[in-house]
Parts: C-alpha cells; structure tokens; sequence
C-alpha cells in the first residue's frame, strides 16, 4: 500500500492545469482554483485521497488576511495528512460592483489557489531571473527628423500623425536644440515638461 507522500507523488505528475483563462486588461493567461479542483478530484478520488480546503480569517495591523488551507488525507490511513498554507490580504475597499463579503470570497478564492498550487507543485509565475529586463530605445537622427515608432513590450507601434505634427511644430516654433529620451518609448526634442507629459501620456 502506498503511503501519502507516493500518493501526492502520483498526483502531482498526473494533475495537468492548463493556463486557459484569458486577462484582457493585463495581457496574460491564467489558472482558477477552480479549475484545480476540477481536474484535482477525480486524480484524488483515484489515489484514495481527501481534499479539503479551509479557510481562516487573521487581522494583522489594520488588514484582514484570509489564510488559507488546502489539505491532502490518505483515505486508507486517515492520520497520514499532508498541507500547504497560503495567505492573501484583503483590499481596503471593496472591489468595484462586489460588496464586503464578495470581496472576501474573492480573496478566499485567491489564497486557496495558491495554496493548491503549493501543494500540487503548479506554477502559476515565472521566474523574475527569467524576464527580459532589456530597455528599448528609439532613435531620432541628429537632423531633427523624429523618430516615428514607439517600442513597447516587444512591440512597435506606430506614433499618431496629430502626435507626429505638434511634435515638429513645437520644434519649429520653439527652435529646441535639447534632445532627450523619455523612457523608454519614445526619444523627441522638448522643450518643456509639458510635452514631456503629453508625450508619456500619449505613448502609454
């Protein structure tokens, strides 16, 4: 019979959670807890294996924290128990169109994926040694010509022709002869900081 720690040892290899739930707003992909849960039972329930998830309420400063707790038992020898913890802040004011208990729920919701993920050893980030921390700069020739692209995220996206003419008239009128980058999407002539302003604004 195996013991608990070859039981998660199965189930860690066998449980797959693809990333498949789509972040518009900032771009990425993601896992839910529930889908962990989903995917995680029948490999459990295969292994003899109990899941359980709980969740406790801490106040730490002037925030509550949901900590939560995601337990693993051997159906075969209940006393063999293995768990992982993880913990989440709730935000000092509700979510917009969630009231204080849906804002709760969302942050018990959070911890425990975490907590699953602990436990079943998926990884929900990469490595920050991993990203590419490369600063990408545009150009602009010496002759005044201002570059016309923006680099952003590995992406070159091209300046507006209205952000393209004021920037040319404000080099005309102004006669600049300081050139600087504003970091790190776009290199221009300026000659005040409200250009530097409308151009940050603009290239975000």
């Amino acid at each position: 019979m195996a013991n608990i720690y070859e039981k998660l040892s199965e189930i860690q290899n066998e449980l797959k959670v693809p990333k498949n739930i789509k972040n518009n707003f900032a771009d990425f992909n993601y896992r839910s807890c529930e889908q962990i849960l989903e995917l995680s039972k029948p490999i459990c329930k295969k292994h003899k294996t109990l899941l359980l998830l709980t969740d406790e309420i801490q106040n730490i400063g002037n925030y509550n924290y949901v900590t939560a707790t995601a337990m693993l038992i051997d159906l075969e020898n209940p006393a063999e128990q293995l768990f992982t913890k993880c913990s989440a802040k709730e935000p000092a004011d509700a979510k917009p169109k969630m009231d204080t208990s849906q804002t709760t729920g969302s942050t018990s919701s959070y911890a425990r994926k975490y907590a699953l993920n602990g436990l079943f050893c998926l990884d929900d980030n990469k490595d920050p040694d991993s990203l590419d921390h490369t600063v990408k700069k545009s150009k602009s020739s010496n002759d005044g010509q201002i570059n016309k692209t923006v680099e952003t995220k590995g992406k070159v996206i091209p300046a507006t022709e209205q952000q393209i003419e004021m920037i040319k008239k404000l080099y005309v009128e102004k006669e600049i002869k300081e050139l600087i980058t504003i970091s790190p999407f776009f290199t221009c002539t300026i000659s005040n900081s409200f250009i530097v302003l409308f151009l940050s604004f603009s290239c975000y």
